[in-house]
Formats: C-alpha cells, structure tokens, sequence
C-alpha cells in the first residue's frame, strides 16, 4: 500500500475518533446523526414493505430476469 493512501486512511480514522469523542457532548451533532439514522431506517423499511420476489435479492445473472425483479 502506498504511503499516501495509509497517511488519507489514518487522517479518516482521526476524523472518526473526534466525532466519536464529541458524540455524548455535542446535542446539534446527535440530532443530525439520529435524523440521518431515522431517514435510512425508514427507506429500509419502504424498500422491504415494496420488495417481492425472493424478498427483493437479486441472485440471477441474467439481465431480463434481474429486471423483472427490480
């Protein structure tokens, strides 16, 4: 691995630490993070209420069956 790309994989991994820390303290940063939470929660939950057909997994190749799935 290069040492560009380990130096951008460590600077994310700071990034993250940070976040983590101000979490319990920063009550504007929860509210973002459980709205954000609460929107891909209920598209989970539309997407698994629509979906049909072997529970909405694709598991074919073919296209024009992958199609009729979506």
């Amino acid at each position: 691995m290069s040492s560009v790309r380990i130096f951008f994989r460590e600077v994310g991994r700071a990034i993250r630490i940070v976040q983590l820390l101000r979490y319990p303290s920063d009550t504007p940063l929860r509210r973002r993070v459980t709205a954000a939470t609460d929107k891909v929660e209920a598209f989970t939950g539309f997407s698994q209420r629509i979906g049909f057909g072997n529970g909405g997994v694709i598991t074919g190749n073919d296209p024009v069956e992958q199609e009729k799935t979506a």
